[in-house]
């Protein structure tokens, strides 16, 4: 494939992303927006949907560190759980 193929190719790749992202928004002003509008009492502008998105963004990090931190307190409940089995469980020896 020469390079000029190549570059169609990559900017076919573009303008389909280009479009799913488009539909992908759009679908969601359809959905979200009547709602959102409702709430708010007017039509929703640019700026609007700027805002929801960056609350999005925001919500889906804030849910992603929780997770985060639910994981590793487990992990170190377990740690702590098997650090006392191993302890313990050699006193009970010397003892015995």
């Amino acid at each position: 494939m020469n390079n000029s193929q190549y570059d169609f190719w990559k900017g076919m790749d573009l303008l389909t992303t280009a479009a799913v992202v488009g539909c992908f928004n759009a679908f969601f002003k359809v959905v979200i927006g009547p709602g959102l509008e409702k709430r708010l009492g007017r039509k929703l502008t640019d700026w609007d949907w700027q805002v929801y998105w960056k609350e999005v963004e925001k919500k889906e990090g804030f849910e992603a560190d929780q997770k985060m931190r639910r994981e590793r307190h487990t992990r170190l409940n377990d740690q702590g759980i098997i650090h006392d089995f191993v302890w313990n469980e050699k006193k009970a020896r010397l003892i015995n």
